[in-house]
């Protein structure tokens, strides 16, 4: 996302943070990255216009914290993968906007063509579970706003989407949205079992047969299952 910004604003200054090297080889001239974490501290200027944060979930510890310091950075960036919210508040230019996007850890079916018995809604439970447990912030979507309106943030909105999950849908668009949520969901599982599920006392060998058992499930089109992403956005006065 951030060479697109990049290229699609060339007069600006983008910059992109992330915990692992996942960066392109190239990049416009106007992005840096940052590997790094950001508990650590802010160490990528101020007077930032737009600061985007994506898939938080996994790893903020103190949502508020960061919103609050958000608040005083923002002009002509877009910082992206932001590992806690300490320190952004202050970095903020007056007018700037934050937008936060997360899936909710949820599955849900609205015509009854999920199974009683179905296995997959035992994921995002156990994900909620374990995220506690390693004390992470499994309701970050829900919690935020609030949080960023304590940090001073004005103009707070929380949109909810419905984003299919396998290729049951019948309309084309959406049917591949589908199918790209599907292959998301089945990339997730097994690293969800390897550790994070762990802190709950789960034998590998349950974890796995149950991780098999989601991944047969997701290709079943009969069932017409979603998940719901989250966009929070809001101003700083």
């Amino acid at each position: 996302m951030e060479v697109v910004v990049a290229e699609k604003f060339p007069g600006a200054e983008v910059v992109g943070v992330d915990l692992s090297p996942i960066q392109p080889d190239w990049c416009p001239s106007n992005l840096r990255f940052h590997v790094d974490n950001f508990e650590d501290g802010w160490v990528y200027g101020s007077g930032f216009d737009y600061v985007h944060l994506r898939h938080m979930a996994v790893s903020i510890k103190d949502p508020a914290a960061l919103l609050a310091s958000i608040y005083e950075y923002v002009i002509a960036c877009l910082v992206l993968g932001y590992q806690d919210l300490t320190g952004l508040n202050r970095n903020m230019k007056s007018g700037g906007w934050i937008e936060l996007q997360d899936l909710l850890f949820n599955l849900r079916c609205d015509d009854e063509t999920m199974p009683q018995d179905y296995v997959l809604p035992q994921i995002p439970k156990l994900t909620i579970q374990s995220l506690k447990s390693l004390d992470f912030d499994a309701d970050f979507v829900d919690r935020v706003p609030l949080d960023l309106e304590r940090a001073g943030f004005v103009n707070v909105r929380r949109e909810i989407y419905k984003v299919p999950v396998g290729a049951w849908p019948r309309d084309e668009k959406m049917r591949y949205f589908g199918l790209m949520a599907r292959e998301v969901l089945v990339e997730l599982l097994r690293p969800l079992a390897s550790k994070p599920f762990l802190s709950l006392n789960i034998s590998q060998s349950d974890l796995n047969a149950m991780i098999s058992e989601a991944e047969d499930a997701l290709d079943h089109i009969d069932h017409h299952i979603y998940v719901e992403f989250g966009i929070v956005y809001a101003q700083k006065p």
